[in-house]
């Protein structure tokens, strides 16, 4: 049995300084079940994924504002960091899978820019290891300027270079109305902009910001009822590594992520040859370049030219983040597995307009937490 996908919605992605969590909710969830003819009852279960209400927000029990917000009756709330929403399909895949569920709706929802900057930097920090690297003064953008610089240094790469991934992203992001950032930039403003921490700068990273996305799945003998174009789950994988990136044994290896990938293809018993597009998490630019490379998509140390040669442009061999990416969508935590996979869904079904990838029949998201020590990725088709 496949679960399929039959609805979504989602919000723009931005400083949403007019609404909070209710009604990021209410705008996600409500526009989905209208986008499947679906009402509340017609849902067996709501899967919500949230990372950071209970320190932004002093609110922990987010499920229970979706029951108040959306009147599904049941409600349960999933946080695996950065991947939590691409944890929270994957549970659903479960549910409908073995037989639980026949249509479960997944909401992934954060508000995180009612903070100070030194605040978010705090609470963005709690995906590192707080014993051995917060503590002593690590910062998730040090830790990524870290493997940047080691990046550079062993396969002998330019910033320049880097910072073609973010011109890429931003390019794609111009026709997409839901990114945080719709405006292209070039590779001289990435080099000559502000400083992150050396070699990172603040073009080379994706902004947190506020917003919701939502998807419905049901058991796949259900899908043509509700939808003429039905897009199947078909593989899901999931990976851990240590928290500490210390304890790794390859700082350029994430192991989360070549695990998720394995498991994700043999399910869908695919390779990665076959996949058509991918949206993967490039919270800063070596990410998306390491996993280019973890994914089985180019061989290690080549990420970066398979990217800079075009590769991964909306019409390259494989079109890598057509939505923008987090780096020109922005990254609300939990609900950025799920603006993927309804990235996905769009180009499978034909819906992503002039960013339509042609004849798009495999897309893969990938989906990483803190420096790699979790990571998701999971595969649909037509």
């Amino acid at each position: 049995m496949k679960a399929a996908v039959i609805g979504y919605a989602q919000t723009k992605f931005k400083e949403h300084w007019d609404k909070g969590l209710r009604e990021l909710i209410s705008e996600a969830g409500n526009n989905a079940l209208k986008s499947s003819n679906l009402k509340a009852e017609d849902i067996d279960n709501l899967i919500c994924a949230n990372t950071l209400a209970p320190l932004v927000n002093g609110q922990s029990n987010v499920n229970a504002l979706c029951f108040e917000e959306l009147g599904i009756k049941s409600s349960v709330s999933i946080n695996c960091g950065d991947v939590s929403g691409s944890a929270a399909i994957r549970q659903a895949m479960f549910e409908i899978c073995s037989g639980k569920s026949k249509i479960v709706m997944v909401l992934g929802v954060e508000k995180m820019t009612d903070l100070l900057s030194s605040q978010i930097t705090s609470a963005v920090s709690m995906l590192l290891d707080h014993e051995w690297e917060v503590f002593n003064g690590a910062t998730l953008a040090s830790m990524y300027a870290m493997l940047t610089r080691i990046y550079m240094k062993k396969f002998k790469v330019k910033p320049e270079q880097i910072a073609k991934v973010s011109v890429k992203n931003h390019k794609n992001a111009v026709n997409n109305k839901f990114a945080q950032f719709p405006f292209e930039i070039n590779v001289d403003s990435v080099i000559k902009g502000p400083s992150v921490d050396s070699p990172l700068k603040v073009l080379n990273c994706a902004a947190v910001c506020d917003g919701a996305a939502a998807i419905i799945l049901c058991e796949e003998s259900l899908a043509k009822k509700y939808t003429e174009k039905p897009v199947y789950l078909i593989g899901s994988g999931a990976g851990s590594d240590y928290l500490a990136l210390h304890d790794r044994e390859d700082f350029l290896e994430m192991k989360a992520t070549k695990t998720a990938a394995e498991e994700a293809y043999k399910q869908a018993k695919i390779k990665p040859s076959d996949v058509s597009l991918a949206e993967v998490h490039d919270s800063f630019s070596i990410s998306e370049i390491l996993a280019v490379e973890d994914l089985g998509f180019a061989k290690k140390g080549s990420g970066f030219k398979f990217i800079e040669d075009g590769k991964t442009d909306l019409t390259g061999k494989l079109p890598i983040n057509p939505s923008g990416g987090l780096k020109a969508c922005g990254h609300p935590f939990a609900a950025t597995g799920i603006r993927q996979a309804i990235e996905i869904t769009m180009q499978l079904k034909d819906e992503a307009g002039k960013r339509q990838i042609k004849n798009a029949k495999i897309g893969l998201t990938h989906n990483l937490s803190g420096t790699g020590s979790t990571a998701i990725v999971n595969i649909f088709s037509r």
